[in-house]
């Protein structure tokens, strides 16, 4: 038995690229040192400063997100799922639980491939794991991750990357490799200001979200504004 800790959740198809960076790094990008330039040796003006600039990748392709839980990659294209809501915060599962172990767990069809990164507490990345995809038909990426490196922080990601063909994540998540000893009473509060409209719409995505509705016991609602949203329709 297993227990799903955190899923791989993406943007509604509306999103704005700002809020498309919380799930997807969609911007494949480069530092490089401009000055003092790359290979110079010997003795420099003490007034110089190191400085290097990030280039954006100019040909980087938007993925497209097929639900919320669920998205194709074009050929092609690299992403990162080294972003808010899909990371994996390792080091706070090392020092708040018992578990020494996670499991990345990636439902794909097509063609591509998974790298899994780690990063340190002074935020080096370091390359973990990379497993090819081949062949069309769907298969279940499970691929088991240290958590003792995480003693002073870090987190896990993984990057998925394609080349002439497309690769569809169906679903995804970050496993306990065990069962969970209980059961959590989550309660969610969402206080609000005379934004009725933003708290049904908000309301409504959770309790169409089984998963979610499923573990939830409750949901309060501080309405302090004068528009209330008991008046709003939906």
């Amino acid at each position: 038995m297993s227990t799903l800790l955190q899923r791989v959740i993406l943007p509604r198809r509306a999103d704005p690229m700002a809020v498309r960076a919380l799930y997807v790094d969609e911007q494949s990008a480069t530092a490089r040192r401009v000055w003092p330039p790359a290979g110079v040796t010997g003795k420099h003006d003490p007034r110089d400063v190191d400085i290097e600039v990030t280039l954006a990748n100019p040909n980087a392709r938007r993925v497209r997100a097929l639900s919320r839980t669920s998205v194709a990659v074009p050929e092609q294209t690299e992403v990162s799922f080294a972003a808010y809501f899909n990371a994996f915060p390792a080091s706070y599962w090392r020092r708040w639980t018992a578990l020494r172990t996670v499991r990345l767990r990636l439902d794909v069809e097509g063609a591509g491939r998974v790298d899994v990164y780690r990063s340190k507490a002074d935020a080096t990345a370091i390359h973990v794991h990379g497993e090819l995809v081949e062949g069309a038909a769907g298969r279940q990426i499970d691929i088991e991750l240290d958590l003792t490196p995480f003693e002073d922080g870090g987190w896990y990601w993984f990057d998925l990357s394609t080349e002439d063909s497309e690769l569809i994540v169906h679903s995804g998540g970050w496993h306990a490799p065990t069962e969970a000893p209980g059961r959590a009473a989550v309660t969610i509060g969402m206080p609000t200001f005379n934004r009725p409209t933003d708290c049904v719409a908000t309301l409504r995505a959770i309790g169409e979200d089984e998963l979610v509705r499923s573990i939830v016991t409750a949901v309060i609602i501080p309405d302090q504004g004068v528009a209330k949203v008991r008046d709003q329709d939906g």
